[in-house]
């Protein structure tokens, strides 16, 4: 079995769960998202602790459900398809997309970015050691964003680990430059970039 897993901030991540919460019953896809407050802040901006504690939280589901599959997706996405029967066909320890950063800007040809919005795990033990792995490089409070901590994990860990494709995380705007007429079974929009700036403001909530 597999559930779609997803954690929200309050502000404006809530208010866009519940679109992702909307696009999921349409589907008839069972799922679980958690409202939490802010996390402590434990890197230079708050958004980017709040970004940091998806490892936990998907170690924490794992203790929840763990027999089952998981599908991670960020709290901002919109799901138009179901997306299980394939992620359930896939026989590896996670699939994530690495996007073609080249199809953007020629002077990123070449460079590969795994992007976790939309991330598959099956309950494998190297899944779970690429989880706290994951979870220890997001721990120090100098690194990098939550998605640079993530490629490096999945470097230092042995995994067998699938691309799905950019239609399962499909970003709403730099996709559609890439790829203009393929159609997202998965879209995400992006709403870091108007958190961020509201913090910029002074604005707490995010």
């Amino acid at each position: 079995m597999s559930i779609v897993v997803c954690f929200a901030t309050e502000g404006l991540y809530e208010k866009a769960s519940k679109r992702l919460a909307r696009s999921l019953n349409r589907l008839n896809i069972r799922y679980d998202i958690d409202i939490i407050p802010d996390r402590p802040k434990t890197h230079s901006r708050q958004w980017t602790s709040n970004t940091h504690y998806r490892s936990t939280y998907l170690l924490e589901k794992f203790e929840q459900y763990p027999d089952e599959s998981l599908l991670s997706l960020d709290a901002d996405a919109v799901v138009y398809a179901n997306p299980l029967p394939k992620l359930e066909s896939l026989k590896c320890d996670i699939a994530i997309h690495k996007f073609n950063k080249g199809l953007v800007r020629k002077k990123w040809r070449g460079k590969y970015e795994p992007l976790p919005g939309t991330l598959w795990l099956n309950p494998t033990g190297r899944t779970m050691r690429f989880l706290r792995v994951w979870r220890e490089l997001a721990s120090n409070p100098l690194s990098k964003g939550d998605r640079f901590c993530c490629a490096r994990a999945i470097r230092k860990v042995k995994l067998k680990v699938i691309d799905p494709g950019p239609k399962f995380t499909f970003i709403h705007d730099t996709m559609r430059i890439a790829y203009p007429r393929l159609r997202p079974i998965i879209e995400h929009m992006q709403l870091s970039r108007r958190c961020l700036k509201n913090e910029l403001r002074g604005r707490n909530r995010i």
